[in-house]
């Protein structure tokens, strides 16, 4: 596993509330590196580094200290104070907090922390869009004091194993080599956002489908907690948030070029081993067509009764494409779409449901090809009070 290739990918992902990368933890022996080959790989980044110890903080380092003031009315409230690491920050613009030794922190300070992984939130400040977070620990056996994650922060991360470098990488680094050298020139950080963004409609799509088309087959799987007391609470397991991870991680392995394999180890990294084992057999199972190629007429599809997940799946990146909202050719698109759903309305109503139900919410069903369909879905869009 290639930890800075995947960092990488992951801080120049499009995350979840408009932030910029997905929270990712990283857990390894002590003495592997893990901090001096992420704070290399920020600067790499031209993200600035802020490294907070967890075994040396409290709640308010996550809140901020309460002072009292006065509105204009003189009425009194309270408000928080930032941190000092969150000052630094924010000044910085674009950068990585580093959560190191975080199962070290109390289970208070890391119930504070929830907000701040999810939200970028500390007390009263919101830190920028470009701050990701990251995370590292020990085990719980090799921590100093350590405690076991609690299953709601474990399931805000993304969980990277960490063995270290090798003999050889180790090797390179000693002799100022390649692999160890901090003298590489930082890329562009906003000129990677920008190219992300530019391609990030069409792959983003394609995961959504493929996900849901997965989940259509496999429901059981959407949310698996770990029942009260089992170790695997505190590492990746699936759930509405880390499926969500795995879509975008699917996205961003295609806009980053990552390998298959690279791409299975960041959706393992978001949903654990089993699911990701299966989604991978289903990815290669389903050879689910490229959305904008299929609505523009490049390839083509027909619907089979016996996998309607697939249609699920193909339907589902068709309909994100289209409504995106950075969507090209949206109305040509969104008229090859109704045309796709004809056949597949008369035999599979409620499959077409969602992307019609997008469709039309989108505004983008006043086409010809738009009505044939509908009036086979009217009287569920009417249910559901999305048409008259």
């Amino acid at each position: 596993m290639n930890v800075q290739k995947l960092l990488k990918a992951i801080w120049f992902t499009p995350g979840p509330k408009g932030r910029w990368g997905l929270p990712a933890l990283m857990e390894g022996r002590p003495g592997g590196a893990k901090t001096s080959i992420v704070e290399q790989t920020a600067r790499a980044s031209a993200l600035v580094d802020e490294v907070i110890i967890g075994s040396l903080r409290e709640p308010s380092d996550f809140l901020g200290l309460p002072f009292p003031n006065k509105d204009k009315d003189g009425r009194t409230f309270t408000e928080y104070s930032p941190p000092t690491w969150v000052s630094r920050l924010i000044r910085a613009g674009r950068g990585v907090a580093i959560f190191d030794e975080i199962n070290t922190a109390a289970p208070a300070t890391q119930a504070a922390l929830l907000r701040v992984i999810l939200e970028g939130v500390v007390g009263d400040e919101e830190l920028p869009k470009t701050i990701r977070f990251c995370a590292m620990m020990n085990s719980t056996e090799d921590a100093a004091g350590g405690w076991d994650l609690a299953a709601p922060l474990a399931n805000r991360f993304l969980h990277l194993p960490w063995a270290g470098p090798d003999s050889s990488e180790w090797c390179d680094w000693v002799l100022g080599g390649a692999n160890g050298s901090d003298n590489a020139s930082p890329i562009d950080a906003a000129a990677e956002e920008a190219r992300v963004l530019e391609n990030w409609s069409s792959p983003w799509a394609k995961a959504r489908g493929v996900v849901a088309g997965f989940i259509q087959k496999r429901p059981e799987l959407l949310h698996q907690m770990p029942k009260s007391g089992d170790p695997k609470a505190s590492k990746a397991w699936p759930s509405h948030r880390t499926w969500e991870f795995a879509m975008r991680s699917i996205a961003s392995a295609e806009v980053h070029a990552l390998s298959e394999l690279e791409r299975d180890e960041l959706v393992t990294a978001c949903v654990g081993s089993g699911a990701a084992g299966e989604l991978a057999t289903y990815i290669a199972e389903a050879d689910l067509p490229d959305p904008a190629d299929l609505l523009d007429g490049k390839v083509t599809y027909k619907h089979e009764p016996k996998r309607l997940d697939r249609t699920v799946a193909v339907l589902a990146s068709c309909a994100a494409l289209v409504t995106g909202a950075k969507a090209t050719k949206q109305s040509e698109r969104a008229a090859a779409l109704w045309k796709l759903c004809q056949p597949i309305v008369a035999d599979a109503a409620d499959i077409v449901v969602p992307a019609g139900r997008a469709l039309v919410n989108a505004k983008l069903s006043k086409s010809v090809e738009a009505r044939p369909v509908l009036l086979k879905l009217q009287p569920v869009l009417a249910a559901a009070g999305i048409i008259a």
